[in-house]
């Protein structure tokens, strides 16, 4: 069976439950293609607000059941592209 690629855009209010939908989505799709969970985190522990936040998403992938393999990597995203391969699921969560 051949894999298309294809790219799920969220969008909506600050702590409207957009990172929640999106990891719903991407593990119904790694579950259809058998592929792998990555989650690259771009947000910045500025404040004690955004360290909670942080905290928060970390623990709700951990208590998914799921297996996520996460990227913290602010800037250079571009630098990852060698670690992912077709069948694999990325989850790009950018908070300010």
């Amino acid at each position: 069976m051949e894999t298309t690629t294809s790219i799920t855009f969220i969008t909506g209010g600050v702590r409207s439950g957009k990172s929640s939908f999106a990891e719903r989505i991407a593990i119904q799709k790694a579950e259809e293609i058998g592929g792998s969970l990555h989650y690259i985190a771009t947000g910045r522990a500025t404040d004690s607000e955004m360290r909670l936040r942080i905290k928060r998403h970390q623990e709700d992938r951990n208590k998914s059941g799921h297996s996520w393999k996460t990227w913290e990597k602010e800037t250079n995203i571009s630098t990852l592209a060698t670690e992912f391969n077709k069948k694999d699921v990325i989850l790009l969560v950018s908070v300010k």
